[in-house]
């Protein structure tokens, strides 16, 4: 799948780190970043749910 492929990223390890150290840096509060953290593990949960439909759908694929 291509979408995983970051070629115009030369280091994807320190390109991590710099993004975790800037979301780690957003201004936010604490109900802020509950509502922040609650939306990215449904965003995780919805990309699995995805991910096992595909492989139902197309189980060569695995």
């Amino acid at each position: 799948m291509r979408f995983y492929v970051f070629d115009a990223v030369g280091n994807p390890a320190a390109f991590k780190r710099e993004y975790r150290t800037l979301l780690d840096r957003l201004p936010l509060d604490d109900l802020e970043r509950r509502r922040v953290l609650d939306e990215g593990q449904r965003a995780f949960a919805m990309n699995t749910a995805l991910f096992h439909e595909l492989a139902q759908e197309f189980p060569a694929a695995q």
